[in-house]
């Protein structure tokens, strides 16, 4: 006895209905400028409508498929990817070091650091509170913070 395998067509996905020109508006507007309610107002909605448009437009499937396509273009355009960004901030590193700016220097380490994810993402930290007395003079001023930043740098490089 063979069986009798029965095959079904592929569905496709229910044809998305067009949008009209202020609803392609508001999903350019909505991606350039990411408020709801900006977006609406720039589409053309009334000002003091545009909040509630934009909750309204921000449920609607098709509404979220083009701005998700929109996202997907603008990101594609716009290729920037993680070896691009340490490439730069390299490149600032160097320059900073060579110009002896070394604060400069330091940060550009820092934000490289933190792409690689070698540090972890900062929590809030309460401000310490200001000494007083003679200690205050002498501790934690700006000029002390460039001291320190600048021990960090090698001999080597100070040029």
């Amino acid at each position: 006895m063979s069986a009798h395998i029965e095959t079904f067509p592929a569905q496709t996905p229910p044809k998305r209905r067009p949008l009209n020109a202020r609803q392609e508006e508001f999903c350019c507007a909505y991606v350039l400028l990411g408020n709801g309610a900006k977006a609406a107002f720039r589409a053309g909605y009334s000002g003091h409508a545009a909040r509630q448009q934009a909750a309204r437009l921000l449920t609607n499937a098709n509404i979220l498929q083009r701005i998700a396509e929109l996202r997907r273009d603008l990101g594609l355009r716009n290729s920037i990817d993680r070896e691009t960004v340490m490439a730069k901030l390299e490149a600032a590193y160097r320059g900073a070091i060579n110009a002896g700016c070394y604060l400069t220097a330091v940060r550009a380490a820092e934000a490289q650091a933190r792409l690689a994810g070698l540090f972890p993402e900062r929590e809030s930290v309460p401000e310490p509170k200001p000494q007083s007395g003679s200690a205050a003079k002498t501790n934690g001023g700006p000029r002390d913070s460039v001291k320190q930043d600048a021990a960090l740098v090698p001999d080597h490089a100070r040029g």
